[in-house]
């Protein structure tokens, strides 16, 4: 009976061995098939990353396009009905071609930041940053494209704005020449008592 009992026990402590060596065996899989996984998605953000960013700074250029159109008229307006409907018809050629490339940007941020939440955890954690980043600069786009949709509406109002801009800027400025020369004067007033 001692034997038998020996004989059983060890039994079970090859039971349990075996339950431990195939839990190792599982977990090693589970981490080989982690980083094949990690692996395979990193490819993949490699290979979307440059296509996106490509079209994201093509919306923020197409943008800056039209900022560096229209601020000269801005400053100083042409002369001319006919030129100015030119001007008017340029800018807002180049504001819509500029929001067409942000919301085609934007929608190919949108759908690859959806595919990367499939991606394993430190493959998607950098995705989503990347793609994060690329959206915040597409609302940055759009934040500096929108005064320019209304750019006809808006044009004398700017122009008028610019202009008292400028007119109160002289002002400023003469009256602290003349406040520098009273205190000067001031100084030298003070030194002769």
């Amino acid at each position: 009976l001692p034997i038998l009992l020996s004989e059983a026990g060890r039994l079970f402590q090859v039971g349990d061995d075996q339950k431990a060596l195939k839990s190792a065996i599982a977990d090693e899989q589970r981490l080989v098939s982690g980083w094949a996984a990690e692996e395979a998605d990193a490819k993949d953000f490699e290979v979307v990353l440059p296509t996106v960013l490509e079209r994201v700074h093509a919306a923020e250029d197409g943008t800056e396009a039209v900022s560096l159109m229209a601020s000269p008229y801005i400053a100083d307006p042409p002369v001319g009905e006919d030129v100015l409907a030119k001007v008017f018809a340029d800018v807002d050629a180049a504001a819509l071609e500029a929001q067409t490339k942000i919301t085609e940007a934007r929608k190919e941020v949108t759908d690859k930041l959806n595919a990367t939440r499939k991606y394993a955890p430190e493959t998607r954690k950098t995705a989503l940053l990347e793609f994060s980043k690329m959206q915040t600069k597409l609302t940055e786009a759009q934040r500096k494209l929108n005064p320019f949709k209304s750019f006809k509406k808006e044009f004398h109002v700017r122009v008028e704005a610019r202009k008292a801009l400028a007119d109160m800027t002289e002002k400023l400025t003469e009256a602290e020449i003349e406040v520098e020369i009273e205190a000067e004067i001031e100084a030298e007033l003070k030194q002769e008592r």
